[in-house]
């Protein structure tokens, strides 16, 4: 801190204050190199995603509750599915 500023001017702050409002407005997503890879900007990951959102929907229809059984059934089933490596990429 600069010298011309004093602790005491600052007053106290609160940690964390802002914490859960900020995650909340903010939905940062790593993606794995391999899947990178395959995007070249993320405009495009963004336009696949809500290309798979819109095939979901048509297959089970608007309800969230489907859509969630449906993904935790998916990846259920690929962490009990053996792996097939064929040129660097897995196959479920």
């Amino acid at each position: 801190m600069r010298l011309e500023y004093k602790r005491e001017d600052l007053g106290s702050g609160v940690r964390g204050k802002y914490y859960d409002a900020y995650n909340e407005s903010h939905n940062l997503v790593l993606l794995t190199p391999e899947v990178a890879r395959a995007f070249p900007s993320e405009e495009a990951v963004n336009q696949a995603l809500l290309f798979l959102t819109r095939i979901a929907q048509a297959l089970m229809g608007n309800d969230p509750a489907k859509l969630q059984k449906a993904y935790t059934a998916d990846v259920l089933h690929r962490s009990q599915a053996p792996v097939w490596e064929t040129g660097g990429i897995s196959l479920y």
